[in-house]
């Protein structure tokens, strides 16, 4: 009996050896398993957006399931730089206006930035506002834009773009600068009284 269990146990331990599978080790052990495919969005262009499928979030006529956000959209230049919609194409040292948006009039535009920002066109390959806010929130919050403006601040650009925090020290000889631009874009915007201005172009196409 006991050369019996040693001859079957040595058969047992004979079959596993024989038929072990040998580990093949990879040809190069440092190998991403895992490669991570993403894009900078520096190097984006449109038709890389790929829709969620069975929706269309920039449709204007389709509000949110709990609310649109009513957003007012208060235009404001300075005295020493117009709207750059205003002035003539490629006239700034960035080349803009680009043409297809170029030499408006003051009262076109804050519904030309409306329109940008908000209705589907060409010209903002049909993205908008309302498209951000209804897709990242699963259709439950949209946007409306009302516009107020245009206005013009009392004090030049860069009287509120030279800050102490960032600039200390950098603001001109007898200079007043540091100034607050919501303090005074919201204070024309209160003194006008007015809920908005008259359409104005439309970018509809």
């Amino acid at each position: 009996m006991k050369a019996t269990l040693l001859t079957l146990a040595g058969a047992v331990l004979h079959a596993n050896v024989a038929t072990a599978i040998p580990l093949a080790l990879p040809k190069d052990p440092f190998k991403i398993i895992d490669p991570q495919e993403w894009v900078n969005p520096d190097a984006m262009v449109w038709d890389d957006f790929v829709a969620p499928p069975g929706t269309n979030w920039a449709d204007p006529s389709r509000t949110g399931s709990i609310r649109n956000f009513n957003i007012a959209l208060v235009a404001v230049d300075y005295p020493d730089q117009p709207f750059v919609v205003t002035q003539t194409a490629g006239s700034t040292i960035f080349s803009n206006p680009q043409p297809v948006a170029a030499e408006l009039s003051r009262d076109e535009v804050p519904a030309f930035y409306r329109d940008l920002l908000n209705k589907p066109s060409d010209i903002n390959h049909r993205h908008t506002l309302h498209e951000y806010w209804m897709q990242d929130s699963f259709g439950r919050f949209g946007v409306d834009l009302t516009v107020f403006g245009a206005y013009e601040l009392p004090a030049r650009s860069w009287q509120y773009g030279i800050d102490n925090g960032f600039n200390a020290g950098e603001c001109p000889t007898g200079e007043r600068c540091n100034l607050n631009i919501r303090t005074d874009a919201l204070g024309a915007w209160r003194a006008d009284g007015k809920t908005s201005r008259p359409p104005g172009r439309s970018l509809a196409p």
